[in-house]
């Protein structure tokens, strides 16, 4: 319950005290818990971090680096992240979490081959969703990935042109 609780106040607060929140050093904790054998909790926390995530996102310029990407990455949380993306265990976590890599990997290259192709090719599959929070944030995540030259490359494979 308390992961419930956690989401609904980094869900219904301002921006401001999302950063605020994120100033307590609670990421090692969150991203411990995104291993949770129950799905329902592991997305609730990944729904937090991903709304405290797109705080720093909108908080700062398009140009700048992500202001959380250090600290997450700091306690393995973008691995982690990663690993909950690739266990695939249902279709909103997926998508949950690429949109929060991509949000994080902002004017930053994805230096790892396997982790830029699995997660721009699965962004670029949501921009058509039904969904339209899923269609604009993956849109969204796909242009701060865009930033970076290698990054860009392989959102453009294969031909793909961002939709209007």
């Amino acid at each position: 319950m308390c992961s419930y609780a956690f989401f609904a106040l980094t869900a219904w607060c301002s921006n401001e005290i999302n950063i605020l929140l994120s100033a307590k050093k609670l990421f090692p904790g969150l991203i411990r818990m995104l291993g949770h054998p129950d799905i329902q909790i592991s997305l609730t926390i990944l729904k937090s971090i991903n709304n405290i995530v797109y705080s720093g996102t909108e908080t700062t310029q398009m140009a700048e680096q992500h202001p959380l990407y250090d600290e997450i990455q700091s306690c393995d949380g973008i691995e982690s992240i990663f690993t909950l993306f690739q266990q695939n265990r249902d279709p909103s976590t997926k998508d949950r979490a690429a949109i929060c890599i991509g949000r994080l990997f902002r004017t930053r290259e994805i230096t790892d081959p396997i982790m830029r192709n699995e997660i721009i090719n699965h962004l670029k599959s949501l921009v058509n969703d039904l969904a339209d929070w899923i269609k604009v944030e993956s849109r969204k995540a796909l242009i701060n990935l865009s930033q970076n030259t290698v990054n860009m490359a392989e959102i453009e494979r294969d031909g793909f042109i961002f939709p209007e």
